[in-house]
């Protein structure tokens, strides 16, 4: 209804053509159906402003994915590939970084595999497949494996799934070396992760809670986690366990100073490559 149907209303009853009670009725017809009109009128408005608000989400929820696939580290190496998620972690920083490696990557022990590392091009050239054959001066070698590049300062290497961090720990190391220090389960028995440090450099984690045995490997050159530091690996054990564990008032770490020599502030005991 429009305000020319009041006019007519009224045009109507001052003639005489409708009752006083026609009149009435009919003028309640009349302010319903503006009243309609005007709900009609703020549904669309209100429908207008709501598909413009999800048009305004979107558009902010397209950039928020696209600012995170460019930025994103795991994304960003999903499309250029590693060959496994151990790799991956070894040249990520920090436990997220860790976590989202093994989501993106199979791990070698899904595949049966040992775990692979990147090696120097120089070094990858020069490898023959195992059943290419060998010149005299390839048999000489035939046991030397080849030399990598070392692990990223702090890289973990999980031997299972990762697992929350909660209880700080610290490394101190003296110069000289580099160290890789194992967690070993004291309950099972099984390795839970690793950790790579430069020697000479501080570092600071956390690991998950546990009972565990610390075990440590140093030398000079790397050649991976089946060889660590070749021949000259340097293979220790420390002399008692470590409870990292978080009760209702505080988390209980440690820090360690590992000396290649017997200087440190943790007590250890020379053991065989078998035994670590």
């Amino acid at each position: 209804m429009t305000a020319m149907n009041k006019h007519e209303l009224l045009k109507q009853f001052d003639e005489g053509d409708i009752t006083f009670k026609e009149f009435f009725e009919q003028y309640e017809l009349v302010v319903a159906a503006e009243v309609m009109n005007r709900i009609n009128h703020s549904l669309e408005a209100m429908k207008l402003a709501e598909a413009q608000k999800r048009k305004s989400l979107w558009m902010l929820l397209t950039a928020a994915i696209t600012l995170a696939f460019i930025l994103s580290p795991p994304i960003y190496s999903r499309i250029f590939g590693y060959a496994n998620a151990e790799e991956c972690a070894i040249h990520t920083n920090g436990q997220l970084a860790t976590l989202a490696c093994y989501d993106l990557y199979p791990s070698v022990k899904d595949k049966g595999e040992t775990a692979s590392h990147t090696v120097a091009p120089a070094a990858a050239s020069t490898q023959k497949p195992p059943n290419a054959p060998r010149n005299a001066a390839d048999s000489e070698f035939t046991d030397v494996p080849p030399i990598l590049s070392k692990p990223a300062h702090g890289a973990v290497k999980w031997y299972g799934r990762p697992q929350a961090s909660v209880v700080p720990f610290e490394i101190k190391t003296s110069s000289g070396a580099s160290y890789f220090v194992k967690f070993v389960d004291v309950m099972t028995g099984a390795n839970v992760l690793g950790i790579f440090v430069e020697g000479g450099r501080d570092f600071s984690t956390t690991v998950p809670q546990g009972r565990y045995l610390l075990k440590y490997a140093s030398g000079q050159r790397w050649y991976g986690y089946e060889d660590y530091f070749g021949s000259d690996t340097a293979y220790s054990k420390a002399s008692s366990t470590f409870d990292f564990k978080v009760d209702e008032e505080r988390a209980s770490g440690y820090s360690i100073t590992l000396y290649k020599v017997k200087n440190g502030n943790m007590r250890s005991s020379q053991i065989t490559k078998a035994e670590f």
